[in-house]
C-alpha cells in the first residue's frame, strides 16, 4: 500500500493529474537551432557546443510534426549568426502567430513524458471543437515549465 501512495505522490508532482489549461495566445517567434539526427535527445544538440560557438539563451525546444518526425533542439535569443561555422547545425525562424499554450510543470526529463500524454489529447479534443487543423506542435523548457504550443491553422470551409 505504501508503494502505491507513493507512486501516486510522484505521479502527482510530475503533474499527471492536474488539469490541462488550455488558452489561445501569441506563440513565437523563436530562433531554433538543431541537428537533423535520427532519435536525437537536446544533449545531442549540442547546446554547450552552441553556447561556445557564440549563442546566447539557450532553451530547450521540440517541434514535432503530425506524421511522427521531430526536430529536437534549443531556442536561442541572440548569436545565430554565429552557428554558420558549425557546418551540421540548422537554424531557422518560427514566426509568431496565433497559437494554442498549454502549461506543464517541468520537474524532471521524464516531465516531457507525462506533458506529452496529458496535454495531447487535450490539444485534440480544443482543435476539435474549433474546427482548427493538426499543426506541427512547439515544446519549449522555460524554466520550471514546458509550454506546449501548437499554431492555429483553420480548415478550409
Amino acid at each position: 500500500m505504501g508503494l502505491l501512495a507513493a507512486l501516486a505522490c510522484f505521479a502527482a508532482w510530475l503533474g499527471a493529474f492536474a488539469p490541462v489549461e488550455i488558452r489561445e495566445q501569441e506563440i513565437g517567434p523563436y530562433t531554433f537551432a538543431y541537428r537533423e539526427l535520427e532519435n536525437a535527445s537536446v544533449t545531442d544538440v549540442g547546446a554547450a557546443e552552441l553556447g561556445r560557438a557564440g549563442a546566447t539563451g539557450l532553451r530547450p525546444l521540440g517541434v514535432y510534426a503530425p506524421d511522427g518526425s521531430a526536430q529536437i533542439g534549443v531556442a536561442i535569443e541572440g548569436g545565430a549568426e554565429k552557428l554558420a561555422a558549425l557546418g551540421d547545425v540548422e537554424v531557422r525562424e518560427l514566426t509568431a502567430q496565433r497559437g494554442m499554450v498549454a502549461e506543464f510543470p517541468w520537474r524532471m526529463p521524464l516531465s516531457f513524458v507525462v506533458s506529452y500524454l496529458r496535454v495531447n489529447p487535450a490539444f485534440e479534443r480544443y482543435r476539435a471543437s474549433q474546427g482548427y487543423e493538426i499543426a506541427p506542435a512547439w515544446v519549449l523548457q522555460d524554466g520550471g515549465l514546458i509550454l506546449n504550443m501548437m499554431p492555429i491553422e483553420r480548415r478550409s470551409p
